[in-house]
């Protein structure tokens, strides 16, 4: 009868590394929906549209060539997300009449 031999030590190595950073990876998923999760049911439409309004004014100012205000200081990813996509909106809008 055959007996399976033992695993290699760098085979039990690789198995332990591997599980360690499926774990980190894990957890940081994981950290990034619940945050995502958080803001996005703490943070009011009210105060999303200002922040893309104040993006789309900036995008728009800037590609027009004039001076544009600092970029809001939040700690709220969605604000920021929702400023700069109002931003690049505004920019675009610019750039299409410009180009026409």
């Amino acid at each position: 009868m055959k007996t399976n031999p033992d695993i290699p030590t760098h085979t039990k190595i690789g198995i332990r590394v591997t599980v360690i950073l499926i774990i980190i990876l894990s957890v940081m998923i994981l950290k990034n929906c619940v945050g995502s999760f958080f803001y996005g049911t703490r943070t009011g439409n009210k105060i999303q549209q200002q922040y893309y309004d104040q993006g789309y004014n900036d995008g728009s100012n800037k590609a027009q060539g004039m001076k544009v205000n600092e970029e809001p200081k939040t700690n709220n990813p969605l604000l920021r997300k929702t400023y700069r996509k109002g931003f690049r909106d505004g920019w675009d809008s610019q750039k299409q009449t410009a180009g026409n």
